[in-house]
């Protein structure tokens, strides 16, 4: 069992996280709400912060998104797609996050579909793109389709809850992301040695084992196990001031793990 002790986050704040988390999210399946069936499919989130998945033929939910586009968009389909992330740590891949998406599934009009594939295939590659590009409407080809949102929900070892959907949809990706991911693989694979007694020092307390987990312009995370816990227990520690700038996140990161205290750094 893993403890949650993450802050309560302000709701912009939250809904950045999610639309961060979104972008390197990978679907995992499509739950047609009206008969609770799913089915497993390759997909990902535009930079709009939109859900597109490649639904092959042969199921329900494919002829459905068939119907819809003959008529027009007046047979959208109730949906719920699930999306994860994931973080390799000491050799294992645990679930970072899974996100819940509600809304109304339907297949894109051609003009838009070009763009969708690149999507798809930056985080699933997969040949059948092609197909469902040059086979529009054809019932052996494959179907992109968009999720037209309705709501988000979120559960991460440290929060859970639903986030408003013109929050998401307007929150932009954290500016620190790509740079944030690029230090946590390097510390956790190359310095995990500082990571519990770094973490020690700040909490004043044993820690038994710890990694970085998130990294962002607002706090910094620790999956630990403390000796006062039952499970991993992730641990949030925010930055007295917002950070944008990667220079200044390796000054903060610097004053962290050398001096063992949440710098008082400007952003």
């Amino acid at each position: 069992m893993t403890n949650r002790h993450g802050p309560v986050l302000p709701q912009p704040l939250q809904a950045m996280r999610v639309r961060t988390l979104a972008s390197t999210a990978r679907v995992t399946g499509v739950e047609t709400l009206a008969d609770g069936r799913t089915v497993s499919v390759p997909g990902a989130v535009t930079e709009r912060g939109c859900l597109v998945v490649l639904v092959q033929p042969g199921s329900p939910l494919h002829t459905a998104l068939l119907d819809g586009q003959r008529f027009d968009g007046q047979e959208d389909v109730a949906a719920r797609v699930t999306l994860q992330v994931h973080r390799e740590v000491g050799g294992h891949s645990l679930v970072r996050a899974t996100l819940g998406a509600c809304g109304w599934l339907s297949a894109l009009p051609e003009t838009q579909l070009r763009a969708a594939a690149v999507t798809i295939a930056e985080q699933c590659p997969d040949e059948t793109l092609f197909t469902a590009l040059e086979h529009v409407g054809d019932p052996q080809a494959p179907v992109i389709a968009e999720l037209d949102l309705a709501s988000i929900d979120f559960d991460t070892l440290d929060a859970r809850g639903v986030v408003d959907v013109d929050e998401y949809l307007a929150a932009g990706v954290d500016p620190l992301a790509g740079v944030a991911e690029g230090i946590i693989e390097h510390i956790n694979d190359g310095h995990a040695d500082l990571i519990a007694p770094c973490l020690a020092m700040m909490l004043a307390k044993p820690v038994r084992t710890a990694w970085l987990w998130e990294l962002d312009s607002e706090s910094i995370g620790f999956l630990a196990e403390l000796p006062d816990m039952a499970g991993p227990a992730v641990v949030t520690l925010p930055w007295p001031h917002p950070i944008r700038d990667p220079a200044v996140l390796d000054l903060a990161l610097h004053s962290l793990f050398v001096q063992g205290r949440c710098p008082d750094v400007q952003p």
